[in-house]
């Protein structure tokens, strides 16, 4: 099955469940408040490189205050069933118990997307509105691969509080966590890939 069949309404995540039992074990796919999205393959070296510095500079630092959270990248699952929502998110910080056999999860309280030409407006809007609404986020971060660039939007006591951040000495703090990363952390090495910024 190279394509899910097309449907006029929204998939349920059972259903999608059932859908990627049946798909090619070469494929990736998400769900997104009930629309199927294809995953693309083969990430550019600045998006791997991003990753990398992202994720191990906040395990570095979580381990550093001794905090029991912990930092997964792009092959656990989330999972949300509120609102139809299996997805792979680049990065996420989950902070309950550890089961080592789980495959995904249902409570991470970060979550980090590295921005593409092919998946920056999905990023954007359909993830954020979905992430949103999973009750334990709180911090959702877009981080740019072609420039420095990080925007950090915060659950506040009514809405979403955004903040981007373009400097190398910038400082993005997450509160929840106990920690912040510098941009400098966050893209280092990358300008040699996508060039000076």
């Amino acid at each position: 099955m190279n394509t899910p069949q097309r449907r006029p309404d929204r998939w349920s995540l059972h259903e999608f469940q059932e859908m990627e039992l049946n798909a090619p074990p070469n494929e990736k796919w998400e769900l997104i408040d009930g629309i199927i999205h294809k995953m693309m393959t083969g990430g550019s070296l600045a998006h791997n490189e991003i990753v990398g510095n992202f994720s191990f500079s906040l395990r570095s630092k979580l381990q550093a205050i001794g905090s029991p959270c912990r930092v997964y990248t792009e092959n656990v699952r989330l999972v949300s069933d509120r609102n139809d929502t299996s997805t792979y998110p680049d990065i996420a910080v989950r902070c309950g118990p550890r089961v080592l056999d789980q495959k995904e999860m249902t409570d991470p309280v970060l979550l980090v997307e590295v921005l593409s030409r092919s998946t920056g407006e999905k990023d954007r809007y359909d993830k954020a509105e979905a992430y949103f609404r999973i009750p334990t986020v709180q911090h959702y971060l877009l981080v740019a691969q072609d420039r420095m660039d990080v925007t950090v939007l915060a659950r506040g006591a009514a809405d979403w509080v955004r903040t981007r951040f373009h400097a190398p000495e910038d400082q993005v703090d997450i509160p929840s966590l106990g920690v912040s990363l510098t941009l400098a952390d966050i893209y280092e090495n990358v300008k040699e890939i996508v060039g000076p910024y």
